[in-house]
């Protein structure tokens, strides 16, 4: 099993009346149980996600990136109570006041983990999930005009760098509409774009994380992996974080 630089985090329609305060979306994200989401749902290997940028880019100081950025309050178990909290002093007593909508793209999968996440919130908040799907062309219509309210989206990066996920919520007329916008992480950016030292860059690619998930524009619920079957014979091969196989130096030994 390989981490792959990949991750599943779902979007926030920061437009939505009922999604529009950053404290409502912050108790949906420390309300959610990854661990049970990704041992008992997705019955997998992937890792509990935090931040918005994956495991697997390492900085110029040799740190890895996501360790060194920290996980935003987000933790694999939930946390329920702290939850509640933010949701009364967003003026919720009673979250049953609060219906989300939940859309996802049709998939087998992507379809038990969003009827998860309703479960959780409806049992454990007691807000109301109304869960809508569509055909990947409907789907991604309807989030460009941001006709949604929590949408499932994932992405793997096919270069090892924070901007292979930065860029995804860049500009006016980003890729991904969630309705969010912000000066500072445009301008964090274009520092870390525009330096050629490379300390300098990580640090603007953090402040630029900072802003955008201290806000919980995204629901971050895991990093993924990738599975790969080979003899134990068989050795110096090596897939990256990418995706990429590299066999350049593969042996077969005796057996």
């Amino acid at each position: 099993s390989v981490p792959q630089f990949s991750n599943t985090s779902w979007m926030f329609n920061t437009k939505d009346t009922a999604l529009s305060d950053v404290r409502v979306r912050k108790a949906r994200a420390l309300a959610v149980d990854r661990t049970s989401l990704i041992e008992d749902v997705l019955q997998s290997d992937a890792l509990p996600a935090s931040g918005h940028v994956p495991t697997g880019y390492i900085q110029s100081d040799g740190q890895a990136f996501r360790a060194a950025g920290g996980d935003y309050g987000v933790t694999a178990e939930p946390q329920i109570e702290e939850a509640k909290a933010l949701l009364a002093e967003a003026g919720y007593d009673d979250p049953s006041q609060i219906t989300i909508r939940l859309n996802y793209y049709t998939s087998d999968t992507v379809k038990k983990v969003t009827e998860a996440l309703a479960d959780m919130w409806q049992s454990s908040l007691g807000v109301k999930c109304v869960i809508e799907s569509a055909e990947w062309a409907v789907f991604y219509d309807q989030i460009l005009a941001l006709d949604y309210g929590v949408a499932a989206m994932g992405d793997q990066a096919t270069y090892l760098h924070p901007m292979a996920f930065l860029q995804t919520y860049q500009g006016s007329n980003p890729p991904l509409e969630t309705g969010w916008r912000s000066q500072a992480y445009e301008d964090a950016i274009a520092k870390a774009m525009s330096t050629t030292d490379p300390a300098e860059a990580d640090a603007y690619f953090h402040e630029a994380e900072d802003l955008f998930c201290n806000d919980y524009v995204l629901l971050p619920l895991y990093f993924g992996s990738a599975r790969m079957m080979m003899k134990d014979y068989i050795i110096n091969w090596n897939e990256t974080a990418t995706g990429a196989y590299v066999f350049d130096q593969i042996e077969v030994l005796p057996h």
